[in-house]
């Protein structure tokens, strides 16, 4: 075993210390030693460490804790997601990009199909996304929207993951120009290191055939697919650490504040997938 520790007493130094960040780590190298006995004598320790009013590592290790037993959905997550793109900079200026480059490029267009992965039109039918109807509140919206500008519109919900979509399942006419939006989607699909089933590659080859005539794409700068489990958690631990103090910085010295935004509950909505693929 190789944990950084070498029985109780290097345990109680660790623990002392008060180091959330220290002890992730060691959690994680015991997870990935297979010492089960030692990382869970360290979960139990982080449960005494940590608060959902603390700092940013301190509110994501609660939440990844505690497995987000209480996930919104329907109308909830709707508004969660909403919240979570005021109040993080980075996800708003990611969306808000792809609607530009997508508009810039229908600007001449008829008739335009947009096809929207995970977001606002594919979803997992098992997720409480569709099942809470979702995906029906965000077609009703964008149908309102559309008829106050006078723009005729048609909204096909897909509840279904990516990985077991067709085309007869994205209702293309031969006269529509398509566009289609990955939002944060494509490194949830297996791709073939993880997967005998191609499910990346084949979702690639069937928007390939669609002939687009633009894609957008908005990723995270890591991997979560085929990375070996420590480095997985050592790269997400800092990525997701710097989400939660953007909403430090959205709401600068207000712990209160950041409840009232529905931190605990806006967080395992919209990012639970990408925690638990941690």
């Amino acid at each position: 075993m190789d944990t950084g520790m070498r029985g109780n007493r290097g345990m109680t130094e660790v623990i002392s210390s008060m180091d959330v960040k220290r002890v992730l780590i060691l959690c994680a190298r015991a997870v990935a030693d297979k010492d089960i006995s030692t990382a869970t004598k360290l979960m139990d320790a982080l449960g005494q460490m940590v608060s959902v009013l603390g700092t940013p590592i301190e509110r994501y290790t609660t939440y990844k804790k505690l497995r987000y037993c209480d996930r919104p959905t329907g109308k909830e997550l709707f508004s969660y997601v909403q919240t979570l793109a005021m109040i993080c900079p980075y996800y708003k200026f990611a969306y808000v990009s792809s609607i530009v480059v997508i508009q810039e490029a229908m600007a001449n267009e008829g008739r335009i199909h947009i096809i929207d992965f995970q977001i606002t039109g594919v979803d997992d039918e098992n997720s409480a996304y569709a099942c809470g109807r979702g995906l029906s509140l965000v077609g009703e919206r964008l149908y309102k929207v559309a008829r106050s500008c006078g723009v005729p519109f048609v909204f096909n919900a897909a509840a279904m993951s990516g990985c077991h979509m067709n085309r007869d399942d994205l209702s293309v006419w031969p006269d529509e120009a398509v566009a289609v939006n990955f939002p944060f989607m494509l490194h949830q699909i297996p791709d073939d290191g993880v997967s005998m089933f191609k499910h990346r590659y084949r979702l690639l080859r069937l928007v390939k055939g669609l002939r687009p005539k633009v894609v957008t794409l908005v990723e995270q700068e890591f991997n979560t697919n085929t990375a070996p489990f420590l480095p997985r958690f050592l790269e997400t631990l800092d990525y997701y650490t710097a989400m939660f103090e953007s909403i430090d910085v959205a709401c600068p010295g207000d712990a209160k504040k950041r409840l009232n935004y529905n931190e605990q509950r806006c967080l395992p909505g919209p990012w639970h997938s990408e925690l638990d693929s941690m």
